[in-house]
């Protein structure tokens, strides 16, 4: 992953003769990593030089005791100092959370399993002790939540934020599970979108709102404050591919400057595409799960899971 000393607005290129990164608000980088048997790009090796494996919420070690997997957002902060001055840590500390329900009620993940050995969807707070235990990958979209602030007194400029692909590859040959049959409201929230096919996927502001007003989300560059933390919610879609990414923040304060690295526990964020997957709705009241089109509406009509 590459790092620079802030943001100038303008595309940058940084050794590679074509290829590109994956960049939000201020121009357009871009990325990719083979894993496995997949057909993409390798990833670059000068990451950040000090970044620190992200620990729960509250900060310290994480024992495993009294935790709650599917409530309790990760926090990191150790990052990497800009392009051409000396390594530093990073006045920012974050968390995130990558379980995150469309209006707290609709997901879809993808399993290697049939529905007989799939349990009842749980609630959106276990998701992803739920998600973890059923080795589960988001299909079609995985959303995030991620709460940035300073570490210290000072201020931080948040200059930009962007999207790196590790890997994209042949979407995961897996049945999909809704864990809601449709589910909506009247307020939309603000949120950052962001298209996973694309070779330089970019994030664009989506605006919020409700019948009578509407709000766009944060804009870049963005002051961090204790009284004033930057939250971002972002929804990350694919249709084509199996694709590994995380996000890369661009910061800084007074004369320093560089990157911290937002993924899921070390490792990247995995979104994987429903296309021509099987999909399973469940059934309340039969205790069991049935099949529906991917495509189709939430109240069609379904037959049940064979």
């Amino acid at each position: 992953m590459a790092t620079s000393s802030g943001s100038t607005g303008e595309g940058r290129a940084d050794g590679d003769t074509g290829r590109a990164s994956d960049v939000v608000a201020d121009g357009s980088r871009g990325g990719g990593g083979a894993q496995g048997g997949e057909t993409v790009e390798k990833e670059r090796s000068n990451e950040p030089s000090e970044r620190r494996k992200p620990s729960p919420a509250g900060g310290g070690e994480d024992t495993g005791a009294g935790a709650t997997p599917g409530a309790t957002p990760r926090k990191g902060g150790a990052g990497a100092a800009g392009k051409d001055t000396p390594a530093v840590q990073t006045p920012l500390a974050w968390s995130v959370r990558s379980h995150v329900w469309s209006n707290g009620c609709d997901h879809r993940y993808l399993i290697d399993k049939s529905p007989d050995d799939v349990p009842p969807p749980p609630m959106a707070q276990d998701a992803e002790a739920w998600a973890s235990s059923q080795g589960a990958v988001h299909g079609g979209t995985t959303n995030i939540e991620a709460a940035i602030e300073p570490r210290g007194d000072e201020p931080v400029t948040i200059n930009a934020v962007h999207v790196r692909k590790t890997s994209t590859g042949t979407p995961l040959p897996w049945s999909a599970f809704a864990m809601s049959s449709g589910c909506g409201g009247e307020v939309t929230q603000a949120a950052y979108r962001v298209d996973l096919d694309k070779p330089r996927p970019v994030l664009k502001p989506q605006q919020g709102g409700d019948s009578t007003h509407k709000w766009d989300p944060p804009a870049l560059p963005f002051r961090v404050t204790d009284d004033e933390p930057l939250s971002l919610l972002i929804h990350a879609n694919t249709e084509d591919y199996d694709v590994r990414w995380y996000l890369e923040v661009e910061w800084s304060s007074g004369d320093e400057s560089g990157a911290i690295r937002i993924d899921d526990q070390g490792a990247p964020f995995r979104t994987s595409s429903l296309k021509g997957r099987p999909l399973y709705d469940y059934d309340t009241l039969n205790g069991s799960w049935y099949s529906w089109p991917v495509d189709a509406p939430a109240d069609e009509s379904a037959t049940p899971a064979p």
